[in-house]
C-alpha cells in the first residue's frame, strides 16, 4: 500500500499535462526507497514499446489525443496490475506474445474487464480511473490521489482497530487463563494441608460409631 502511494505522488508532481510514458517499465526506485518516473512521451507522434503501448488509454492509441486523463488511465492500468497478481486485464502470467496483443485489442476496443480480489472501494477506484472513455475518468491525476489516499487512510485505520480488538481479545483470554491457574494453584494448597499421616477409618468403624436407632413398638389394634 505505501508502495502505491508513493507511485502515484511522485507523478502527480509531474509539471506537464500530459506525461505519456506511465508504464511498470519506466518506474524505477533507489535503494532508499524513493520512487522516479522516467522521460514522459516525446511530442511527436512515436512507435510504441511493447511496455509502453500497453499502458496507453485507448484515445492515445487511436487517435493521439493526449491529456492528463489519458495518464489517469495509465495509472489505473498500473493499480489494476498491482492488485491483480502483476497481470494486466484479459491477461495472466507469462502470456504469450499472441495473449497479449489479443488481451490489448479487447481493452482497445473498450471490453469490460473482471475487478481484482481486492477490497470493493479500490475496485471503484480502478474501474473509475481506467475507464474507457476520458470522460468517465477521473478529471485530473491530483483526483485520482485524493481518491486513493482517502482509500489507505481507510485502510490504516480499520487496521488499526483490528489491531486494538485482537489486543483486547488477547488480554482476556491472558486474564482468564491467570485466572484459572490461580484457581488450581488454591486447590493444590488446599489438598496440601491435608495431615496424610491421619488414621484412615474404614467403612465398618464409621458404621460403628454411629447411633443405634431404636424402633417404636407397634401398638396392637384391638
Amino acid at each position: 500500500m505505501a508502495l502505491k502511494t508513493a507511485v502515484i505522488s511522485s507523478i502527480g508532481l509531474v509539471e506537464s499535462s500530459f506525461h505519456g510514458n506511465i508504464n511498470a517499465a519506466n518506474i524505477s526506485f533507489d535503494e532508499e526507497g524513493n520512487v522516479a518516473l522516467g522521460e514522459p512521451l516525446g511530442k511527436e507522434k512515436i512507435r510504441y514499446t511493447a511496455d509502453q503501448i500497453e499502458y496507453v488509454a485507448p484515445e492515445v492509441f487511436w487517435n493521439d489525443e493526449r491529456s492528463e486523463q489519458a495518464d489517469v488511465y495509465s495509472l489505473g492500468m498500473l493499480m489494476y496490475t498491482w492488485a491483480n497478481a502483476g497481470c494486466l486485464p484479459f491477461l495472466y502470467p507469462d502470456a504469450t506474445a499472441t495473449d497479449r496483443a489479443e488481451a490489448l485489442r479487447r481493452r482497445m476496443s473498450g471490453e469490460s474487464f473482471e475487478k481484482t480480489t481486492v477490497s470493493g472501494k479500490l475496485n471503484k477506484i480502478i474501474k473509475k480511473a481506467a475507464a474507457f472513455k476520458a470522460a468517465d475518468r477521473y478529471a485530473t491525476i491530483a483526483q485520482l490521489q485524493e481518491a486513493f489516499a482517502a482509500f489507505a487512510a481507510e485502510v490504516e485505520a480499520n487496521s488499526a482497530a483490528m489491531g486494538e480488538k485482537l489486543a483486547a481479545v488477547k488480554a482476556k483470554k491472558q486474564q482468564e487463563a491467570n485466572m484459572m491457574a490461580n484457581i488450581l494453584a488454591a486447590a493444590e494448597a488446599a489438598t496440601a494441608t491435608t495431615d496424610p499421616n491421619a488414621p484412615k477409618v474404614t467403612k465398618k468403624e464409621r458404621k460403628k460409631a454411629e447411633p443405634v436407632k431404636t424402633e417404636e413398638k407397634k401398638k396392637l389394634s384391638l
